[in-house]
């Protein structure tokens, strides 16, 4: 999926895999709005494939983590 300011905007929150590896959060800053917008850097590198199992784990444990740091109810 590629990012645009239409999805963005639909978010409630936003995340990136990692600004350090990736400059991913830069490029969404320099290229998009995010007034309003929640971000978080996941810090997972940006070298898994699509659909892959450890990359599905990473991102289940760390959107987790930062939705009950936010003060989100845990999923049931």
């Amino acid at each position: 999926m590629v990012v645009s300011q239409e999805l963005i905007d639909w978010a409630d929150l936003v995340f990136v895999m990692s600004e350090e590896d990736d400059g991913h959060l830069t490029y969404i800053k320099s290229n998009f709005s995010l007034k309003g917008k929640r971000v978080c850097d996941l810090d997972i590198p940006d070298n898994y494939g699509r659909n892959d199992p450890e990359l599905i784990g990473l991102l289940r444990e760390k959107v987790k983590e930062f939705l009950l740091l936010q003060g989100y109810p845990p999923a049931l």
